[in-house]
């Protein structure tokens, strides 16, 4: 029987907006006067977020994002920047990350979902992993669309200094005092179900842990199966 969901945040609740990668390569072009054309600037930042991705993923360990902006510049300028230069840029993509926000796959579906839980008792956190966009700002982005409130509580890597599939994510999770299945020991770890679009990090490092899993596929968003999964549980 859940008793609680945590819910990943990219790609699961969350799609990249791609008119975010064009304006803050944008603006790093022009503001560090780069030469590189502007598809090639944004390019190159996200292969190296995606690099830090797996690293993170592969040993279970957190990076920081100004450790990310620094290696983001350090591609672009092909010199070592400075701390100054590292911060100006991870401004540049905090801010472009609020004006050009990610887009919510179905903030319908998400929403009836987040309520029928809300009325069955079973809470809801999100535990994500965080790379260029920290948890702050990923909070920003879900409080301007108004979804915080169906939220008990949200574990960011970046806040707890770890990051998914490492056991400590989801411990987090079982033993926050907001959690259902915390209060109710008798139920077990499974009792807890996790979605999340990661096989590595999301999947096997929730099922590692002894939590549900379900694996959300955002090419074919399949909402209705994991709705329908949770209500066959809950009446259980």
């Amino acid at each position: 029987m859940i008793k609680h969901i945590s819910f990943d945040f990219w790609n699961t609740l969350y799609k990249s907006n791609p008119k975010h990668r064009i304006h803050r390569a944008n603006i790093v072009k022009k503001f560090f006067q780069l030469t590189d054309s502007v598809e090639y600037i944004s390019n190159k930042i996200s292969e190296v977020g995606k690099e830090f991705d797996n690293f993170g993923s592969i040993y279970e360990t957190f990076n920081s994002s100004e450790q990310i902006s620094y290696f983001c510049l350090l591609s672009l300028l092909k010199r070592r920047p400075t701390k100054k230069e590292t911060d100006i840029f991870k401004n540049i993509s905090d801010e472009s990350s609020i004006d050009y926000p990610p887009i919510l796959i179905n903030k319908h579906k998400i929403i009836e979902i987040f309520k029928y839980c809300k009325e069955k008792d079973v809470t809801i956190s999100l535990l994500s992993n965080t790379g260029l966009q920290n948890g702050r700002i990923l909070f920003e982005i879900m409080k301007n669309d108004s979804i915080i409130e169906y939220f008990d509580y949200f574990i960011f890597s970046d806040e707890c200094q770890s990051f998914k599939p490492h056991k400590k994510m989801f411990e987090l999770t079982y033993n926050h005092p907001s959690c259902n299945a915390y209060e109710d020991r008798l139920l077990g770890l499974n009792s807890v179900l996790h979605v999340g679009d990661s096989l590595m990090c999301d999947i096997e490092g929730a099922k590692n842990y002894g939590f549900d899993a379900f694996l959300f596929t955002p090419e074919k968003p399949n909402y209705d199966e994991l709705f329908l999964k949770i209500k066959n549980s809950i009446k259980k």
